[in-house]
C-alpha cells in the first residue's frame, strides 16, 4: 500500500524540535545539544522513578544490543539521550510500572509479573543481531511485547530481508507468510511503516515464546495536532493496512498511539499516581508541532 507522496521529512524536522522544546521546557537546567540530546540521561527521563527502577531499567538497556546508552564513535551523545528517543519514551512511560506491574493494564491483559525493557526475541536464525522490543509485559498466561516509535517514521522505510528468513517461512502463519511475500515483491508498498521489523519481531516472538499466548503491540508518538501534517494520517492508513488480514491466534497484533494508551490510564479506577503521571507525560510528548 503506497501512500504516494507524503512529507515525511518536514514532519521530522518539527517533531524533533517539539519534543526538544518540551523537554527544555520540562528541564530548564538540563543541556541539550545540537541534536537535542542531554547531557546526562536522567534529565531525559520524567520524574518519581526511584534509584532501583533506575538501576533495573539501565541494566536491561545496556544488556541489548541497539547500543542506546553509548557514545557515538564521532562523539554524538547516546541515541536514548535525545528528546525524540523512542526508547526514552518507552521508558518514561512504562518505568513507573517496575514493581507494580500487577495493576498495569496493556492490551486488554492486566496482572502482569514483570516487565523488561530492550529484550532479545531471537529468531532461531545464526548469525546477525537478534530482534530486539522496546518493552515485555509478562504473566504466566500472556505476553505483550512493545514496539515502541517515536519519531522515526517519519522517515522513509527501509523493508527489506535477507535471504535466510526465507527459512522461517514454514514455522509461520499463513497470513505473515503472505505479508512477507508480498513485501519482499514489493518493498516499496509501505511509504513509513516499518513492516519488515514487526514481521522479524513476529518471528523472534514465534521462536522465543512458542507456548505463550503473545501480542506484538505496535505503540507510537504522535502529536498534539497530528492534522498539521499528511504523513500522521498516511501513517495510521498503512498501520490499519498492514493489520488488516493476520490472524496467527499466538501471535496477535495490535497498534496504538501513546495519547490512546495514556488515554485508557485515566480512567476513575486507576491509582491516584497513575493520573499525575500520565499529565506529566503529557507534558512532555503531547506537543503540537
Amino acid at each position: 500500500m503506497s501512500t504516494g507522496s507524503v512529507a515525511v521529512g518536514d514532519a521530522q524536522h518539527a517533531a524533533i524540535g517539539a519534543l526538544a522544546k518540551a523537554l527544555r521546557a520540562a528541564r530548564p537546567t538540563a543541556r541539550l545539544d545540537q541534536d537535542g540530546r542531554v547531557e546526562n540521561l536522567e534529565d531525559n527521563l520524567v520524574s518519581g522513578l526511584t534509584e532501583q527502577q533506575l538501576t533495573q531499567i539501565a541494566e536491561q538497556i545496556q544488556a541489548g544490543d541497539g547500543g542506546e546508552l553509548v557514545v557515538g564513535r564521532d562523539g554524538r551523545r547516546p541515541k536514548m539521550h535525545a528528546a525524540h528517543s523512542s526508547s526514552a519514551l518507552a521508558v518514561n512511560a512504562f518505568g513507573w510500572w517496575l514493581g507494580k506491574e500487577q495493576h498495569l493494564p496493556l492490551a486488554g491483559s492486566v496482572g502482569f509479573d514483570q516487565l523488561v525493557f530492550e529484550e532479545k526475541v531471537p529468531t532461531g536464525l545464526r548469525g546477525g543481531t537478534p530482534p530486539h522490543l522496546d518493552v515485555i509485559a509478562r504473566r504466566s498466561d500472556a505476553i505483550v511485547a512493545i514496539e515502541s516509535k517515536c519519531t522515526e517514521y517519519l522517515s522513509r522505510a527501509s523493508n527489506s530481508f535477507s535471504p535466510a528468513y526465507d527459512r522461517l517461512v514454514p514455522g509461520m502463519h499463513p497470513t505473515w507468510a503472505a505479508a512477507q511475500a508480498e513485501l519482499k515483491a514489493r518493498p516499496d508498498l509501505y511509504r513509513v511503516l516499518g513492516a519488515a521489523q514487526l514481521i522479524k519481531h513476529y518471528l523472534g516472538l514465534k521462536h522465543t515464546f512458542p507456548e505463550a499466548a503473545t501480542t506484538l503491540l505496535y505503540l507510537f508518538w504522535e502529536p498534539a495536532n497530528p492534522e498539521a501534517f499528511p504523513v500522521f494520517a498516511a501513517h495510521r492508513a498503512e498501520v490499519a493496512a498492514f493489520a488488516d488480514g493476520l490472524e496467527d491466534p499466538v501471535v496477535k497484533f495490535r497498534a496504538m498511539s501513546y495519547p490512546e494508551l495514556w488515554e485508557l490510564w485515566t480512567t476513575p479506577s486507576m491509582p491516584a499516581w497513575v493520573t499525575k503521571d500520565v499529565a506529566e507525560l503529557r507534558d512532555r510528548y503531547a506537543v503540537p508541532i
